[in-house]
């Protein structure tokens, strides 16, 4: 057969293999979507975040699970709470499915909704998403919300949106409870004992609840860590001191109840107890006579009861100044000058001081050391106007002798500007 006679034949075969090929092709449908938009309001009974909402410390933890939707940019979380009026309570990233709400109504039903936000903006439709109910425990911050305190009498701020009573306690059973009167959504503060504790680092527990007549909110629970942990300083903190009494200041000293004072650890045992004179702005004050006759450093210990009933040992080194450094400066360090009356400034680490025209000073009186006084010089005299003054400088262990000098010109007596 010719090539002529065989090409009808190889179009005809051509033309039945695009036929069936089309055939085939009309046959075939379109695979169903796999993603159905779990917003359309056909699917109105379903939730797509299955959402949940508890109560989390003093905060609503509000979390749920990301619903099959293919462009979430973040998440908006509503609160009401009476089920029609929401607001916006927070709202997260893409990646963040859940949302602690510090904003509740404490010790009331907070209802949450959650929506999705798209990149373009646009926000899902929540009027049908189901929402959830979370009732608040009161709100309850110990101690300003420190989680260590140095004391056992605390400051509480409670607050509620339902009743206006307040149980209080120290276990959970709320046996032995205090029962305060609020005003629903008005922050009460309440003063607080917290109990005995046995030493440092141990837990002690606040409950409260609020109650509204039958009905009564969870109860919300604290827990704070004993902290005693006094600091025994030196009042100016003085690299060197003057006396045997000192003015002492104990930092974190709120909770002390007694205090005694010992040049060792050893006889502190021995030594008797006392109160601080002062406790103020978390610090203790006390005035005594704490340092021995040694004129060498010592060292002072003292210790400290706690109000829970545990005592605690601090200590601090004190170096008795010798003097060394004493003196002091007439007229500001001036030549000169035309009046009687001059200012004396002093330097030293002493407790008493006197001055006088002769380095004989055994018959002047001492007086309080102060820094600053007002020196009467002889009056003039023609040929006698040169004026040295002596000063003698003493603390509990040590005394010095100083001096200075200053040309007296005429007689006018006035004081020294």
């Amino acid at each position: 057969m010719s090539l002529k006679h065989r090409r009808p034949l190889a179009s005809l075969l051509l033309a039945l293999l695009g036929a069936a090929a089309l055939a085939a092709g009309c046959a075939e449908k379109p695979a169903a979507p796999a993603w159905s938009n779990p917003f359309d309001p056909a699917n109105a009974g379903d939730d797509p975040f299955n959402l949940q909402a508890h109560p989390d410390g003093n905060s609503i933890l509000v979390f749920w699970q990301p619903p099959d939707y293919p462009d979430i940019a973040s998440y908006e979380v509503l609160r009401s709470t009476d089920r029609v009026d929401y607001v916006l309570a927070g709202e997260t990233d893409d990646d963040v499915t859940q949302l602690y709400d510090y904003g509740h109504a404490p010790g009331d039903t907070n209802w949450y909704k959650v929506s999705v936000r798209n990149s373009l903006g646009l926000v899902s439709g929540v009027s049908r998403q189901v929402a959830v109910a979370a009732v608040a425990p009161p709100y309850l911050e110990t101690a300003g919300g420190s989680a260590l305190v140095g004391t056992r009498y605390v400051t509480l701020a409670l607050r509620t949106d339902l009743g206006d009573l307040l149980d209080v306690a120290a276990t959970g059973d709320f046996a032995d409870a205090q029962t305060f009167t609020t005003t629903p959504g008005a922050t009460l503060e309440v003063a607080w004992d917290l109990g005995e504790a046995a030493a440092n680092g141990r837990w002690l527990h606040v409950w409260v609840r609020a109650r509204d007549g039958a009905t009564v909110t969870p109860s919300r629970h604290d827990s704070v860590q004993t902290d005693f942990r006094p600091d025994l300083q030196i009042v100016g903190r003085p690299a060197t001191v003057r006396s045997r009494t000192q003015p002492l200041e104990v930092l974190r000293g709120a909770g002390v109840g007694r205090l005694r004072f010992a040049p060792s650890r050893a006889e502190l045992p021995a030594a008797a107890w006392t109160e601080p004179d002062s406790i103020t702005d978390d610090r203790a004050w006390y005035l005594g006579e704490v340092l021995s006759a040694s004129p060498l450093a010592q060292w002072l210990y003292g210790e400290f009861e706690s109000d829970f009933g545990y005592a605690v040992v601090d200590s601090l080194s004190c170096v008795p100044d010798d003097l060394a450094d004493a003196g002091f400066v007439l007229a500001g360090g001036a030549a000169l000058t035309g009046v009687r009356d001059v200012s004396l400034v002093s330097s030293a680490v002493a407790t008493e001081m006197r001055f006088a025209e002769s380095a004989d000073l055994a018959s002047v009186p001492w007086r309080a050391y102060a820094d600053t006084i007002l020196f009467t010089l002889r009056a003039y005299a023609p040929g006698d106007s040169l004026r040295i003054v002596y000063g003698e400088f003493r603390n509990d262990w040590f005394s010095a002798v100083a001096a200075d000098s200053i040309t007296l010109l005429q007689t006018g007596r006035a004081a020294y500007p």
